[in-house]
């Protein structure tokens, strides 16, 4: 089961989707799934590189770690 926060991110992502800001199933789409499932500690360099600059800061202050 999803804790709140991966909830919220998850939720988050699916916004970034509706509103054409990610596409589902690219590469930092599934880099920002991993974090979800997996965590950070969990990614590639490719993967964090994607989730650092490709997603994080789609996401907002919120999600900055």
């Amino acid at each position: 089961m999803l804790g709140q926060s991966n909830l919220l991110l998850s939720e988050a992502l699916l916004t970034l989707v509706d509103n054409g800001e990610l596409r589902e199933g690219s590469d930092a789409y599934l880099a920002a799934q991993k974090v979800i499932s997996e965590g950070e500690a969990a990614l590639s360099d490719e993967e964090e590189r994607l989730w650092r600059e490709e997603v994080v800061p789609k996401l907002g202050d919120g999600f900055a770690s």
